[in-house]
């Protein structure tokens, strides 16, 4: 319980600010845009009737899923750098994390976007990933989405138990 306590402790004070809760809502929002748009802009002939009428709503929970959670991570970064002193930890080792949540939760925000296999292909295509290498990650592309997420979470939470820390 008492690291559970951490947890809420520190995502509270990384969102304690009316600016950092609507920083928190702005980033979740951009990066939904971002995330959905991303098969319309960059797929010829794609559309947005096109991509609404074949997106799912699992797929739009999802891509709300990991939108919130990579703007969680950039706030709790953000957080984390104003109590550096406080967090007892090595600046480049939690620059390593911060960077890789960001990557991860992005990257594979990308890979749930694609509502349909070729949507997926031309995305990563865009990306500089190969065909071969697309269809390859399309038969694991869950696998991945899951796995991210566990991996995103995991990173709030360390972060924010070592800002709750702080708070002591």
């Amino acid at each position: 319980m008492h690291t559970l306590h951490l947890i809420i402790n520190g995502i509270g004070q990384a969102l304690r600010s009316t600016r950092r809760k609507f920083l928190f809502l702005g980033l979740t929002l951009l990066m939904f845009l971002i995330l959905f748009s991303t098969p319309i802009l960059t797929i010829q002939g794609n559309s947005l009737a096109f991509q609404l009428s074949i997106t799912r709503g699992t797929d739009v929970a999802i891509v709300l899923l990991l939108s919130s959670l990579l703007s969680l991570v950039v706030t709790l970064q953000l957080e984390r750098k104003r109590c550096q002193k406080g967090c007892h930890i090595n600046t480049a080792t939690m620059a390593g994390m911060g960077s890789m949540g960001v990557a991860g939760t992005a990257f594979t925000g990308l890979l749930a976007t694609g509502a349909c296999s070729s949507c997926l292909v031309g995305i990563l295509g865009f990306v500089g990933i190969g065909s071969a290498v697309a269809f390859t990650i399309l038969d694991y592309r869950w696998y991945i989405v899951w796995a991210v997420i566990v991996l995103s979470v995991l990173f709030i939470m360390l972060t924010a138990k070592n800002i709750g820390r702080t708070l002591r």
